[in-house]
Order: C-alpha cells, then structure tokens, then sequence
C-alpha cells in the first residue's frame, strides 16, 4: 500500500519492542533496475519528486553515516523483504553494505537484524538499487521501526563515482528520513530530517504452512514491559475457534485464564492481541499457553496450541518509562505519592519523547485517560479555567504536563484504527476542558437517534479554492446539522458513491493549528478527521464539536443524503439552493441542543456560539 498523508510521524516515539523470529546476519543480494519496483500486497513507497541528494562514501564525515527512512507498520504483522534507494549518480563495484533494521525509542536506534551486501555490478544515475534480505523479518503492527544502509567499504577510488541517494520534500506520512554515525556504520543514534528519500520497501503478508510465525515478547526475551499486549503473529489469517489463552506467572505461581472470545483477546488478518489486564506485571517470570483449538486458520484447520511452559517464556522488567510517567502522575495528583517538581518535568519529557505510543495498548490507553480523569477531578481542568502562561514563560509543572498530554491524547490516540480496537476504552472518555471549549453538551438520550442530512458532494475548481486553507484548499466542509458530544461514538452513513474517494468526516470547526500562538487558549490542534473508507465510519473525540463531510476538490457527486446516529442536532440555518430553512423552522432549530450554530448557503458558511444567536428571530436577511 502507498500512503497518502494524513499525519507526521516524528522520531521522538517510545522504546517499542520487535518481536519476530530471525536469523543471524547473513548476506543480502543487489540488484538494480532503471524502473521503480511495482507497489504492490503491503508495500511501502515515495517516489515524490526529487528535491534534494545525500553524498554516501565511507570516510570519517556526515557522507559516511548509514542513510535511512523511519516507517510506521499498520494493525498486521507483515514480512519486511528488501529496501530500494533510487541513487542519483553512476558509480562502479566492488562495495561492501550493511542493512539494519531497528526500532526507535526517541533518537535511540535499536537494531534487531542486519545483514550485508556486496555490489557487483555498476549502478546509472537515477537506477533504483535493491538489497533483498536472504530472511525476510516479520514487522509488528503498529510500530515505528526504521531501516538504514550504510556504505562500509569500496574496493573502487571515488574517482569511479561516489553514490548519491535521492531526497524528496515531506511526502511520506508516516515518517522521516535520518542518517546514523560516520565511516560506513550506523550507531544506535539517529539524526532526522523533516524530508524523505525516494524509497521502497518491499512488504508482504507472511503467508505459507499454517505456523506460529513470532510472538511478541519473543520467547526467552528479557526486561519485557508489562503493559504491552500479547501479539502472536501466524503465517495465515486466523479465526477464534474454542479454548483459552492461559497467562502463568511463574514467579508467583498464578494462572490468568482468558476466553478465546473475550474482550480482551483481539483477532485481526493473521494476528492475535492479548491485553491481560492488572495481572500482567512487572519483574515476574511468565510463560503463555494457547489451548488446541483456540485459534483456527481461514480453512477451519486448529492450530495445535502450546501446552508447555518452554515455547513462549519470559520476563518482565522495571516497567515501560512512558507507563511508569503516566502512573506516578496520576498518583501525584491523588496523592499517593508525591512527586518533586524535578521529578514532574521528567515525566513529562518522558511524555513529550514517547507520545507517540499512547495507543499502542489498552494498558498505555487506559493509564493516559486514567491520568487526565484524575486531574479534572483534582482541579475541574486548571489550565482551561485558570489560563496557561505565555508559551515561551510555561514550565513543566502539572498543568502544564497535562495539557500536552491531552493534546497527544488527541493526535495520537483517536483514529479510525485506535476506535476499531479499542472502542470500549474511548467509549465515554472525554476532557473536563470540553465544557468550557467547545462547550459542554450530553449525548442523545437515545443512542439510536439518527439525523439525515442533505448536502452537496461536488466542489467545482471556483475561484478562491485555493486560499481556503485546510491543506490549501484541497476539502470543502459542508456541515450536517449535527453535533458530537464529548466521549460519545457516532456513526456516520454516506452513499458507496462516495466511499473511498477522497471525502473526509471533521469533528470540530476549530481547525486552525495555534502552535505558532504566543498565547494559550486551547489546545493547539482542538478537530479531528476520519477518512470515509466504508459506508458506515465511527466517529470519537473527547473534545465533541460539530460534524462535518470534507468534500475534495474536484468532487462532482451531486446532492447526496448522510446520516448520523448517536449524534446531537445543531441550531442550523440553511440559505442553500436545494434546502432553505424557514423563519418558523428556525424558532424551533435555534433551541437544539449543541453548543454551536452553524449558517450555510452557496457561496457563505459560519459557526458561532449558540448564545449568541438568540436576538436572531430571522437570519434569512443576513444569509
């Protein structure tokens, strides 16, 4: 698959563990072709524009580090098979490479496989180059991993061309390119860029003989962090059968026994995801058992299971640094134990570094909505109703630390793939700074409620289109007289027309980014977006705001009706050729209950407070 952009993925995310089944170092091929390798099954690509080149030789200076591309994996473990650079100028054998694969905890590589490779053959300028891992290693799913090549030696002078890799600007989404130490090898730092190169990885399902293909932790593994799930990857798509999931703690002595069908055991494409709860902890001795017949393949065939304490063992550490933040803040504020004010502001470096894994777990999901409950129940939301200082005067204290928190907890932890797997935890979860922005509001009293909205899914190439902002002017935003509640889940229905195209869901008409603000009023990024990849999409955000369909430029889908369920209605006038609101209508519309009112005709669109509406009998003459 090839992304499109929707978020930057930066480097400063948590320590995350890769967990797979590989082989020693070994020698990888290279090939190279003067066309781009196909993007095809899973794989990854930026073939953007080239902007820009990196020197790549193996002497002592920045041109001697391992040249690299930071990614992010999606919700299936899938087997990495090979990296394509397009270079950019022609050079001559015999090289020597190395290729590492590794995590990232902040600017900290951590590598789990590498192999080498030697260069027989001469490379054009512009030839796409490809170092093929003799193992394929199985990637996670959602994790940020990165991949680097470092040029280690050269039998030819540079006399006979020193290689280039080409540069694109920011085109892919979910990640940067970095270079890492000097002299033809990469160290465990890394330096990033906010660009790309021009790259493919080569990505496919590790399907085959059905098998356990990896677990996560790995068998044997060590200092593993207790409030990350169970992953078990298998080489097809699996099914839940009849059985338990059995998680011993040798330390103790204790059993944890969980359905094969229960909440916490999540099934998707060829992954199995275990959240043990509080009784997975840390520096403990564990082993887990799979019941035969707990798991089935996609023909029904039983996976035998593990019926022993030896084929998936191991132990837990200290604890994860970005867990062990969120529960010693939670206990300052309860005060269970009070933390220094040192002791605050190195949780939330910990935070700022780590953000980025807030949803890789029910355990880290629930510790991080634990904490911003336990502070609006401590202060009714301080930094909203007492005021932040200036930006460049905040400190790291617990206001402070807690506003950060809760604006990763709105980058990171709300999305269509975080609600798919997690929707009991979002499920209610809201700020306590929504009352005061955008305003407080219940949800339906009947979670069954629709709304039917009409609206126009085209946007024509109009004069202005262009200065709109919203990704310079790439959606037009047509409101739907509907309203989220905080913590609520709605779900919104469009016609398969527009499934798959481009259109977008926005909760929140506040979609102006105020990270450039000297002052602080809110929080910096207050909306969200969820794709339309289906008929039907589910919708959350503790913040609530209105709701949206973001029609692409170019759209031309007509007049289409949406619907919207477990949605509250907004005072909602519209002047719009093919539906008007009357003033008689709008006497009753005005007393809906959200928070916002939002006006629309043609040409013209504005959302305002709901109290300010009010001495507006008639807006017909405004509109």
């Amino acid at each position: 698959m090839k992304l499109a952009p929707p978020i930057k993925a930066t480097l400063f995310v948590g320590v995350l563990l890769l967990l797979a089944i590989a082989g020693p170092v070994s020698a990888a091929t290279i090939t190279k072709s003067a066309s781009a390798p196909v993007v095809n099954d899973e794989d990854l690509a930026n073939y953007a524009t080239r902007t820009d080149s990196d020197k790549w030789w193996n002497d002592v200076a920045a041109s001697g580090a391992a040249m690299g591309q930071t990614f992010r994996t999606r919700n299936e473990a899938l087997r990495l098979k090979a990296i394509t650079y397009r270079t950019t100028t022609s050079t001559q054998p015999t090289k020597i490479f190395t290729i590492r694969i590794g995590t990232i905890s902040g600017t900290t590589f951590t590598p789990v496989y590498s192999e080498t490779a030697t260069q027989t053959v001469a490379w054009a300028a512009n030839d796409y180059v490809t170092w093929t891992l003799t193992t394929p290693l199985v990637l996670q799913p959602n994790k940020f991993y990165a991949i680097d090549v470092a040029l280690k030696s050269s039998t030819s002078t540079w006399q006979t061309g020193i290689p280039y890799l080409a540069v694109s600007a920011d085109e892919f989404s979910d990640g940067v390119r970095y270079v890492s130490g000097t002299g033809g090898v990469g160290t465990n730092t890394i330096t990033g860029g906010t660009d790309d190169r021009v790259f493919h990885l080569d990505i496919e399902k590790p399907l085959g003989g059905w098998s356990l293909v990896a677990t996560s932790p790995a068998d044997n593994a060590a200092n593993a962090f207790a409030s990350d799930p169970l992953v078990a990857t298998f080489s097809q798509n699996i099914s839940r059968g009849i059985g338990n999931i059995t998680l011993r703690n040798l330390t103790d002595g204790l059993d944890t026994v969980i359905p094969v069908n229960d909440s916490r055991v999540l099934v998707s494409e060829n992954l199995l995801t275990v959240n043990p709860g509080s009784n997975y902890l840390a520096n403990r001795a564990y082993a887990v058992r799979i019941d035969p017949g707990a798991i089935t393949n996609v023909l029904g065939a039983s996976y035998p299971g593990i019926t022993n304490d030896t084929a998936w063992d191991f132990s837990t550490g200290v604890g994860d640094p970005l867990y062990v933040a969120l529960v010693a803040l939670k206990n300052h504020i309860t005060g269970a134990t009070l933390l220094t004010a040192a002791q605050i502001s190195a949780h939330k470096v910990t935070i700022d570094q780590q953000n980025t894994r807030l949803a890789d777990s029910a355990a880290m999901i629930t510790a991080s909505f634990d904490l911003v409950r336990a502070y609006d129940a401590a202060s009714g939301n301080h930094w909203y109703i007492n005021g932040l200082p200036a930006r460049d005067s905040v400190i790291n204290d617990i206001h402070w630390t807690l506003w950060n928190l809760q604006q990763y907890i709105m980058d990171v932890s709300y999305d269509a793939n975080t609600l798919a797997n997690y929707e009991g935890l979002l499920n209610g979860f809201k700020f306590g700074s929504a009352a005061g922005f955008p305003g407080a509001c219940n949800p339906p009293e009947n979670s069954n409620q629709t709304h039917t909205a009409t609206i126009k899914a085209s946007y024509a190439n109009t004069r202005g289109w262009t200065t709109q902002g919203d990704g310079g002017g790439s959606f037009a935003r047509k409101p739907t007289g509907c309203y989220l509640a905080p913590g609520s889940i709605a779900t919104v229905t469009v016609p398969a027309a527009l499934v798959g195209k481009g259109y977008k869901i926005r909760v929140g008409a506040h979609s102006w980014d105020f990270s450039n603000k000297p002052t602080i009023k809110r929080l910096d990024r207050a909306t969200l977006t969820f794709s339309i990849d289906a008929v039907d999409t589910k919708i959350a955000c503790p913040h609530g705001g209105g709701i949206y369909i973001e029609v692409p430029w170019l759209a031309n889908d007509g007049i289409v009706n949406v619907t919207i369920k477990n949605a509250v209605r907004s005072p909602y006038f519209s002047a719009k050729s093919f539906h008007q609101t009357t003033p008689a209508q709008w006497l009753t519309e005005r007393t809906n209950a959200a928070p916002w009112a939002d006006f629309q005709t043609d040409k013209f669109m504005m959302q305002v407070p709901r109290s300010w509406i009010y001495s507006m009998p008639d807006p017909t003459a405004l509109m």
